[in-house]
């Protein structure tokens, strides 16, 4: 399409006097509120091995794209880019700008790994639990930049603070024992 010589069975070529350059449009024919809208389906002689597919969610004007992969003929969706901006892996509701539901391995080769939070004045955290015991780390910016370790569902500076690092190199616990621990035996 806008070509005579392509350079694959379907080409379509721009001859940029729109800004967005070349364009394919899929569009569906209902108003629906939660619908599939398009899906681009990725198959070999067998069948589907991945897809793309587009969709409104709770509104007709609120739309999400999902990637789908094939595991032994049966198709999954393993990540989902809602309306707000927010991505999901493994899940269809990211309440976060990335959400992973499931477990999570950072590795890096040849070099340190690094996992950096930043949080532009406020508190930064790390927060463990099952929302029954949670635990959070991280720094107390309304208490001189204190990296705290407390049982809260809050943030570091909320809750009862277990252990707490000044920026001066001052170490703090906060219970009533301390236990050091040497895995070796004493005669």
């Amino acid at each position: 399409i806008g070509t005579n010589a392509p350079n694959a069975r379907l080409e379509v070529h721009s001859d940029g006097s729109i800004a967005q350059g070349a364009e394919i449009r899929l569009q569906h024919a209902n108003n629906n509120t939660t619908d599939v809208v398009s899906t681009i389906n990725f198959a070999n002689s067998i069948g589907s091995v991945a897809m793309i597919q587009a969709g409104t969610t709770l509104a007709n004007n609120n739309g999400y794209i999902s990637f789908f992969t094939d595991n032994a003929g049966t198709s999954s969706e393993k990540i989902r880019l809602i309306s707000d901006g927010n991505v999901g892996i493994g899940t269809t509701a990211p309440g976060a700008k990335l959400q992973v539901s499931g477990n999570t391995t950072i590795t890096r080769s040849g070099a340190a790994t690094k996992l950096r939070i930043f949080s532009g004045g406020y508190d930064p955290y790390i927060s463990f639990g099952d929302n029954t015991t949670n635990w959070a780390m991280g720094v107390d910016e309304d208490d001189s930049g204190k990296f705290k370790i407390s049982n809260t569902s809050g943030l570091p500076g909320q809750g009862t603070y277990h252990f707490e690092l000044e920026t001066n190199g001052m170490a703090t616990f906060n219970g009533r024992y301390i236990k050091i621990k040497d895995n070796t035996t004493l005669a």
